[in-house]
């Protein structure tokens, strides 16, 4: 199983990835920012989780998750966030609602990020 996790923050994509090596055993790449995480979806993921606050001016989580979905329709779709609300998924937030398939609280442990992922695999057969 491959998995990408984009966070702009180097040391929350790693914790979060050595916490998905740990409890599934599979290959997990991290992207810190969208041009990275657009460049390695050239290859093709099992799940794809990603921070929605990215700092960039122009892309968000929302966006990347959008496109891992459009490039292959049956990756799982994760989204982290410090602070969800209605207003986090802006003006895509019908077609985020149907396209994301876990929204993940941070903090979250390691019970959270396996219930995340083991859902996400069970959506997603």
């Amino acid at each position: 199983m491959k998995i990408l996790i984009v966070d702009d923050e180097p040391s929350i994509a790693i914790l979060v990835s050595m916490m998905i090596e740990e409890l599934r055993g599979c290959f997990v790449d991290t992207a810190n920012d969208p041009g990275e995480a657009f460049e390695l979806l050239e290859n093709a993921y099992d799940i794809v989780v990603s921070d929605f606050n990215l700092k960039h001016p122009i892309f968000n989580g929302v966006d990347i998750l959008l496109y891992a979905r459009a490039r292959y329709p049956n990756v799982g779709t994760v989204l982290m966030s410090a602070d969800f609300g209605i207003e986090i998924l802006g003006t895509n937030i019908d077609e985020a609602k149907e396209k994301i398939d876990f929204f993940l609280d941070k903090p979250f442990n390691m019970k959270k990020i396996k219930e995340a992922i083991d859902r996400v695999l069970q959506e997603n057969k």
